[in-house]
Order: C-alpha cells, then structure tokens, then sequence
C-alpha cells in the first residue's frame, strides 16, 4: 500500500501523526509528511487517513496486492 499526502490540502491538525507517528510527521510549515510508507500497521495506516479532517491523505493499493 502506498501512502501520499496532498500537501496543499494538508491542514495540520497531527490526526496522521496521532494514530501512525511511524508513518507521518510534521515538518517545518507544519504539513505533513509521509518518512515511511510500510511502517506501522495497515489499520493504522488506515485509521489516520480516516481521520484526516482535509481528506489530505491517500492510501493506494499496490498492483497485484
């Protein structure tokens, strides 16, 4: 599964980084960022683009998964 945020939807409210810290962080501009994609558990991968208030985040199948 891959895992991309849409950086001008991005709205900083750290959901991502709350229910996958292994997966997001927030940088500098306060937006967050993706430091990696196969870390933490599909769930939680799951559950914070879930949580994404801005719907910033986006969780792509891998081809043949």
């Amino acid at each position: 599964m891959s895992v991309r945020v849409e950086r001008e939807l991005c709205i900083g409210s750290g959901y991502c980084v709350r229910f996958a810290p292994a997966v997001f962080r927030l940088d500098d501009e306060e937006i967050a960022v993706v430091i990696d994609e196969q870390a933490g558990t599909e769930a939680e991968r799951t559950k914070a683009a879930d949580s994404c208030p801005a719907g910033a985040i986006y969780l792509d199948e891998e081809p043949g998964s």
